[in-house]
């Protein structure tokens, strides 16, 4: 793609708040990891690890749901998505299952389990540098009113 003036003029815009941005999502992103854990969510949600040498910017929260849980994550993203919070699947899953690659010869050593259960059971949240402590707050609220509600 070719970048137009005017998509380089509002880029150039938004780069004067990359770092308040940063700080927003990395604070959204803090906030529904301690509240998650501090509330042992882990029982049937994965929660995300981030590697000690890591510094990302965090464009979502991602969640898995375990095997073991008493509800699927549809069953948990189709709550969340009723109560207004919007949700999306971790991108692609397992991409030889995607259409556009079914008719795509590939190779396989040992399958592609881990692809699969990402693609099954995972999905994010926001973490988008807009959302306020009430966005956050009601996002976390919700989550933990689903789990303890299967407990």
């Amino acid at each position: 793609m070719k970048m137009t003036e005017m998509q380089a003029a509002c880029g150039l815009a938004q780069m004067r708040g990359i770092d308040q941005f940063t700080l927003n999502r990395l604070d959204n992103f803090a906030y529904l990891d301690n509240a998650l854990r501090v509330r042992r969510c882990s029982e049937f949600l994965i929660l995300p690890k981030v590697h000690h040498k890591a510094s990302p910017s965090y464009f979502g929260y991602p969640i898995g749901v375990r095997p073991r849980a008493p509800f699927t994550a549809t069953a948990l993203i189709q709550y969340l998505e009723g109560k207004g919070i919007a949700t999306r699947r971790v991108f692609a899953g397992n991409v030889i299952r995607q259409p556009a690659f079914a008719s795509r010869p590939y190779a396989s050593v040992g399958g592609f389990a881990g692809a699969d259960f990402i693609m099954e059971n995972s999905f994010w949240v926001g973490c988008w540098h807009g959302l306020t402590l009430d966005d956050m707050q009601y996002i976390k609220d919700t989550l933990i009113e689903f789990v303890e509600a299967h407990k």
